[in-house]
């Protein structure tokens, strides 16, 4: 019996070494002596337990692997020895003394058990084993049980191989899926992926008092409604908010989806000069922020332009979806009251104020900035100012200032236009309108 175990042993590690996980696959376990409703086990029998991967040695103390014998409500604690092999990845319970004869142990592998980066069972590992009973006869009847315990699988991952160890060990092992819509298993136990949901499969052997089994999951897939979107409802203007949505999940993977941005990026954060001409009490940054819990996108800029990134979430299983975002900041221009700071459409002018400035600079606003001289210098140089009518009116390339020339009474449509050339893909413009309301001197 006990080269049987040692052989089974041997060759589950050969089938993992053979087999490397992915980095981010999730732990499980390859191989567990002795195994699970295992019977006849000899009382000098050492437990262990062989993962797909490395895990961390410091969570492989006597607290999280433990052997007990007795019904639940009389548990006896055996004491042991807990070593881990990093190179095989096996932890070992070693018992300080003899197991007792005729005896039903539970060995427990609990969730503290962790890789590196913290990654764990999906529960508890439980199983129990029956010790030899030197005075009854060899059982007669055949076993079967399983060496690998449950399974959590994707729809990405390969087949999985499961071993059936059986007493005699050339009993004749039938395999079956309790729903092939999740996996299917073929004769020599490699189970296959179909869909999401949950399967137990079975490994019978003829005459044998009951079958081995163990529960699949296959957790959905991880899927957004839509890969691309494009955002055009806002403008580059530091007090208005923008709210991108998290995006929509048609398939919700497996666990808390984590967002981050993984091409790309937000505008940069943005600010005015150390010390306002307008004496405005402005943030000290303006910038877009992203939840990482949902994937919500909020903030606001000065920016104008049009930028891209991409936002991938990562489910608990290592599974990604990305979405491809571009937002397209247009330019905000506006000439406001001196007092209530609302957009102004009309202003009074009399020719007695020819030559002089009639809309001034401070009443300009870019981006939702006080006044063009709050901007950064070389941000304001990437701005420029035009009107349409140069003969009654002259403007301020710079900031935006607007100049009576004229001397003729009237009323006057003027169109203000600033472009900004900061933007990669090409000039971006906004304008503003004015009603000059031309009067003679007062």
């Amino acid at each position: 019996m006990v080269r049987k175990l040692v052989v089974l042993f041997v060759i589950s590690l050969l089938v993992a070494a053979c087999n490397p996980p992915s980095p981010s696959a999730p732990l499980r376990v390859n191989a567990r002596v002795p195994a699970a409703n295992a019977v006849d086990v000899p009382l000098d029998a050492t437990v262990s337990v062989t993962f797909n991967q490395a895990v961390n040695a410091s969570t492989v103390v006597a607290d999280n692997f433990t052997l007990t014998s007795g019904a639940d409500d009389a548990l006896v604690e055996v004491p042991g020895d807990v070593a881990y092999d990093a190179a095989s990845h096996t932890a070992t319970f070693t018992p300080a003394d003899p197991l007792l004869p005729a005896t039903v142990y539970t060995a427990t592998v609990t969730t503290d058990v962790t890789t590196a980066d913290g990654r764990s069972l999906s529960g508890d590992l439980v199983w129990s084993f029956t010790t030899v009973d030197p005075t009854e006869p060899e059982p007669t009847a055949p076993t079967v049980s399983i060496v690998e315990g449950d399974q959590l699988l994707t729809m990405a991952d390969d087949p999985v191989q499961l071993t059936a160890e059986t007493d005699p060990a050339d009993a004749v092992v039938t395999w079956s899926s309790s729903d092939e819509d999740v996996v299917t298993v073929d004769d020599t136990g490699l189970v296959t992926v179909v869909g999401p949901g949950t399967a137990t499969v079975t490994a019978e052997v003829a005459g044998a008092e009951a079958p081995a089994t163990v529960e699949v999951t296959v957790a959905p897939p991880l899927v957004a409604a839509l890969t691309d979107v494009v955002v055009t409802d806002f403008d580059a203007y530091i007090d208005d908010l923008i709210t991108i949505p998290a995006p929509e999940l048609t398939s919700p993977g497996y666990g808390a989806v984590t967002w981050s941005i993984t091409a790309g990026a937000f505008p940069p954060p943005f600010s005015v000069v150390a010390e306002p001409v307008s004496g405005h009490e402005y943030a000290d940054v303006y910038e877009l922020t992203l939840d990482e819990d949902t994937g919500e996108v909020t903030g606001s800029t000065g920016y104008p332009g049009v930028f891209e990134w991409t936002l991938t979430g990562t489910d608990e299983l290592g599974q990604t979806v990305s979405v491809d975002y571009v937002l397209e900041l247009g330019v905000s221009l506006q000439y406001v009251r001196p007092i209530a700071e609302e957009p102004v459409t009309t202003v009074p002018v009399t020719t007695a104020q020819a030559g002089g400035v009639v809309v001034q600079g401070d009443r300009v606003r870019l981006s939702g900035v006080r006044n063009t001289l709050d901007l950064e210098e070389e941000f304001l140089a990437l701005f420029s100012f035009a009107l349409n009518d140069e003969v009654n009116f002259d403007i301020n390339t710079a900031d935006g200032a607007i100049t009576y020339i004229g001397d003729t009474p009237g009323t006057y449509v003027v169109t203000v236009t600033v472009t900004y050339s900061g933007d990669a893909a090409g000039p971006l413009t906004d304008t503003h309108v004015i009603t000059f309301e031309v009067t003679g001197p007062v």
